[in-house]
């Protein structure tokens, strides 16, 4: 991850707002299940529903023995031509740190926002987010906790990653990212594989492949169709 040190006031010398305690200080804190972290930035209209902001504090592992293959040390941190150094670094503790900076600037600053600001950072994303996001999703559920938007981490900006492109390339997600299992059968008539069919059985689920629509998933192929469910899956017949 490439980084820019420092603000920049008016006069072009660096000036860093002074805020003592940060964002520590003036936001609620609280901590849900041990190592969570849910902050809440009151707004000054209660009536306007609020924005969360999220990332996780976890990484994932690294593998015993393989410390020695890494360019710096995994978990040391360490800035160096211009880049900070370490695992999470990119995925995502950067967007972590960017948000907080914002904050502790603008708290600096004597800012305060119109609507509500909740900043909630989970500590164990990486093996599914049971003890982390899914508590803090509760417990401002059990509040009656509306949201106008969810800001969740996205992907990076990158420079040679597609092929054709000099110029920085940002991936924006626009939906959480899920999964479906779908499980397809298919029956036909036997016969002796010294005279195989022109579609053999097998062939059959191996062709079909998902199709989005307006309404939910198509699995589609020359031989088998079905109509998209209300949902993100399908029920397939044939």
């Amino acid at each position: 991850m490439q980084v820019e040190y420092g603000y920049q006031s008016r006069d072009g010398e660096p000036d860093r707002p002074t805020n003592e305690g940060g964002v520590h200080s003036q936001p609620e804190r609280e901590t849900v299940r041990t190592h969570s972290l849910l902050y809440t930035w009151r707004g000054s209209d209660p009536s306007l529903k609020p924005i969360l902001l999220t990332g996780d504090l976890d990484v994932v592992p690294v593998e015993p023995g393989t410390e020695a293959k890494w360019q710096e040390e995994p978990f040391g941190g360490r800035i160096a031509d211009g880049f900070i150094w370490g695992r999470g670094a990119i995925d995502n503790k950067s967007a972590i740190v960017g948000t907080l900076e914002a904050v502790e600037m603008l708290l600096g600053e004597g800012f305060r926002p119109v609507r509500t600001v909740y900043l909630a950072y989970g500590h164990d994303d990486e093996v599914g987010g049971m003890g982390g996001a899914r508590e803090i999703a509760a417990l401002l559920k059990s509040r009656g906790v509306g949201l106008e938007m969810v800001l969740d981490e996205g992907g990076v900006i990158g420079e040679g990653i597609l092929p054709g492109i000099s110029a920085p390339v940002a991936l924006v997600g626009i939906a959480e990212k899920g999964f479906v299992s779908i499980e397809l059968s298919a029956r036909t008539a036997g016969r002796h594989s010294s005279l195989p069919p022109p579609q053999s059985t097998i062939g059959i689920p191996w062709k079909a492949r998902p199709v989005s629509c307006s309404t939910g998933l198509v699995l589609s192929s020359r031989s088998l169709s079905a109509p998209c469910s209300r949902t993100c899956g399908s029920s397939v017949r044939w």
